[in-house]
Parts: structure tokens; sequence; C-alpha cells
């Protein structure tokens, strides 16, 4: 049995040993430079395709998406009448239930909207001078 206890103590003994951690000093390694990681939410890009991000998908109404899951903003093209029943066009982007976006009038005047949800594909947006426009994502 002491032989049983001595072979044992010896076998702990050199597992121990044997997993000495390799410490490297890494203050002193000038070649290796650490970079920080930059959030995609800090980056503004001129195309929406810059953005790492961008997705698109045929089969769901919006253009395309852009953001983190969770945080998306979708782009959708519009089509809908003003409040003189005048057929308007555009363009918005969505975060959650609200969004902004250019309306081309029948005029060929294009108007920045604010957007809101109010049902499945409709939205109603209004312009910086109070018109309503009601609309719906192509």
């Amino acid at each position: 049995m002491n032989k049983t206890i001595l072979l044992a103590f010896l076998f702990v003994l050199t597992g121990l040993v044997s997993c000495k951690e390799n410490k490297t000093n890494y203050n002193d390694n000038n070649d290796s430079k650490v970079q920080g990681f930059v959030s995609t939410k800090q980056v503004e890009y001129e195309e929406p395709q810059d953005d790492p991000t961008y997705h698109v998908d045929e089969e769901h109404k919006y253009e395309y998406r852009t953001g983190t899951s969770g945080d998306y903003e979708y782009n959708y093209d519009v089509v809908g009448h003003d409040s003189n029943g005048d057929d308007v066009s555009g363009n918005v982007s969505m975060n959650g239930k609200y969004g902004t976006g250019t309306i081309t009038t029948p005029d060929g005047d294009e108007v920045d909207v604010d957007a809101e949800w109010v049902d499945y594909g409709k939205l109603k947006a209004t312009d910086e001078n109070g018109n309503e426009y009601e609309l719906e994502a192509e």
C-alpha cells in the first residue's frame, strides 16, 4: 500500500511540474502592436453598401438593412399620397417604429420627412411644414 501511495504522489507531482506556465513579457515585445476595436456605430459611411453590416434580402419588403442584431436600420422604397390625394414616392430608413426619408412630390420637389409605422407595411410621414403623407412600403 505504501508503494501505491508513493506512486500516486509521484504521479501528481510530475503532473504539477509539467503544467508549469511559460510566461512571456509582452511589454518588452515592441514588434507587435495591439490595435483597438472600432465599433461600426462610430463610423459614418457615405454609401450604405460600405457598411460591413449591409444586407440585402429579396424576400422581404426592405431594400436593404444595416446595423447590428437588435439595432437594425431598414431601408424601404415607399409609395403613397399626400393629404390632397396626389401620388408621392420616395425612400425611408426605419429603425424600430420611427425613421426619416425623402418624398418626391408630383411637382418633382424632394421633401424630407419623419416617418412612423402605423400598420404592417403602412407608414405615416410628416414634413417640416406639418404636411402628412400616407405611405406603403413596396
